[in-house]
């Protein structure tokens, strides 16, 4: 009786299949994970918006309904990208400088957004009654710097505050 050999190894079609199989499975997981990335840097985005377009909002409000006095806009109904407010004999000069919200307080400035998100559109009407506490209509346009295959994100930011 002749002994059958059996060869141990994989034909060529096996290989040919395992190869397009396992090529198939990595382009599947590719795609989800580049999905992934994409979502993470979408959500990333909308994050650094929202939480310097809130930062903000409330900074002004905490500082405005502190002030006692409106320095500049100075009259009733003007506009100005500039917010000068007096609180203790002390300034604080809000403006916009290079897309990045500066609070100056004496001598010494902070930016109050991100390195993430630009401030643009800037603008602060004084409103109220003559002889009246004063108050401000805010506006100003925060957007992300961090830019997603969705576009990038943008909030617009309208209130009024008043002192």
């Amino acid at each position: 009786m002749k002994k059958i050999k059996r060869s141990s190894g994989f034909t060529l079609i096996e290989l040919v299949l395992f190869m397009g199989l396992f090529s198939i499975l990595l382009i599947i997981i590719a795609n989800v994970f580049t999905a992934l990335a994409d979502k993470q840097l979408e959500i990333q985005e909308i994050t650094y918006v929202e939480s310097d377009a809130r930062y903000i909002l409330e900074r002004l409000r905490y500082d405005i309904h502190r002030a006692d006095a409106i320095i500049n806009p100075i009259v009733l109904g003007d506009s100005d990208t500039i917010l000068i407010i007096s609180i203790d004999g002390t300034n604080y000069t809000y403006a916009e400088n290079g897309g990045q919200l500066e609070l100056t307080v004496g001598s010494s400035s902070f930016n109050l957004n991100s390195p993430t998100t630009v401030i643009s559109l800037l603008s602060f009407q004084h409103l109220g009654n003559v002889g009246g506490r004063g108050a401000i209509r805010v506006q100003y346009t925060v957007q992300s710097t961090v830019q997603s295959r969705s576009g990038g994100e943008i909030q617009q930011v309208n209130t009024t505050i008043s002192l």
